[in-house]
């Protein structure tokens, strides 16, 4: 699915289009935080739910294409190794502080 997709609108576009997505829902979130008030109820989590989306649409499985095609397989192993190492780490730091 994903390789259709991409293959159907192209990286550059579901890029751009990922990450206006990512900035206009981080922005406003922002502006709600900082102004104390939202335009509608909830909508926090539908602005969060649209940055997980544009990931997913976007940074997420395109990066990971990238890497495939311009690095060597130990330049893939290498990347994806850094990946889960940083992954494990930051999971272990943060449940270092409770957040009771």
């Amino acid at each position: 699915m994903c390789i259709f997709t991409i293959e159907k609108f192209g990286r550059k576009k579901l890029l751009i289009t990922g990450f206006l997505i990512q900035i206009t829902s981080f922005l406003l979130i922002v502006i709600e935080f900082y102004f104390k008030f939202s335009f509608i109820e909830n909508a926090k989590a539908i602005e969060i739910m649209m940055v997980i989306f544009a990931h997913g649409l976007a940074s997420g499985p395109i990066t990971w294409i990238y890497f495939t095609d311009i690095l060597p397989d130990i330049g893939v192993a290498l990347s994806i190794l850094i990946m889960w190492t940083f992954s494990a780490l930051i999971s272990l730091i943060v449940d270092l502080f409770s957040w009771d």
